[in-house]
């Protein structure tokens, strides 16, 4: 196979929220040190590259556990998967020989997560477990920008990481409901099989307001994360009442993508109110 068209089929995910899981958390922590720095964009450049390694890397593990896999799909993942992960390795390198070496536990907590979504998605693939899985490591990105631009790795980094959390666990809750509901044997939901649906989304947000506000109460920021989780708990209320068969799942892409950019921003500008 010549070059050029490898080159022009590179593999990427089919999963277009993971696109936004993968580039908000980067942007709030990158956002909330008031700063680019060089050190930062190499950690993009670096999270990126291991992002696109996933699909190569996914395709080489499906065929040697027996998978069927075409031929030329086999070489373009052989060389994506060559090229990203030398490119997410070199970027990682660099970042350690100037000091942050705390990124290692970044590194073994994303290849952790990588294999354990694997394992689970061979069994049960598209799962809600395997979605938070996947989710959690992504969202690691704001604390691992923090971090190289801070070059502190403390409480508030981790505080980062759980709000970062809990707000996308939200979209995946949702989506898989929205998946669910598609699934019913039923063309019209009663109130109660709407509910029943929805049940594990609706538990999930009761549980994570009170969180949020024991998290931000006393600070300024407590306003800004109830501003943002206000909006979305009622969409996930009327999503549940509104449930039915018929999903455009393109239209709630793009909804879901416009709330994690708002929730971003707002996350932002109170970070950088209390600094």
């Amino acid at each position: 196979m010549r070059l050029i068209p490898l080159i022009a089929a590179l593999p990427l995910t089919r999963e277009h929220g993971s696109w936004a899981v993968l580039g908000v958390p980067l942007a709030i922590g990158i956002a909330s040190s008031g700063r680019l720095t060089f050190d930062q964009a190499i950690l993009v450049i670096s999270a990126l590259a291991f992002f696109i390694a996933g699909v190569p890397i996914g395709t080489l593990l499906h065929r040697r556990s027996g998978g069927q896999v075409a031929e030329e799909d086999l070489r373009v993942a052989r060389f994506w998967g060559t090229v990203a992960l030398s490119v997410g390795v070199l970027c990682g390198l660099y970042l350690l020989l100037h000091g942050y070496f705390f990124l290692l536990l970044f590194g073994v907590f994303g290849a952790t997560g990588f294999i354990a979504r694997a394992l689970w998605s061979r069994c049960a693939p598209f799962t809600l477990t395997g979605d938070l899985v996947g989710m959690s490591v992504l969202s690691a990105g704001a604390p691992a920008a923090y971090y190289v631009a801070t070059g502190n790795l403390d409480a508030s980094a981790g505080q980062l990481w759980l709000l970062v959390v809990l707000f996308f666990a939200s979209s995946v809750f949702y989506v898989h409901m929205k998946i669910s509901a598609v699934r019913h044997k039923r063309d019209r939901l009663s109130f109660w099989e709407k509910l029943s649906i929805g049940r594990l989304t609706l538990l999930y947000h009761i549980v994570v307001i009170p969180l949020f506000v024991i998290m931000t109460v006393g600070r300024m920021s407590a306003v800004g994360m109830l501003i943002v989780y206000v909006p979305v708990v009622m969409h996930v209320v009327m999503g549940t009442i509104t449930l039915s068969r018929n999903v455009r799942f393109k239209r709630l892409g793009f909804m879901l993508l416009g709330q994690a950019v708002i929730f971003g921003i707002l996350l932002t500008m109170t970070i950088r109110s209390l600094s």
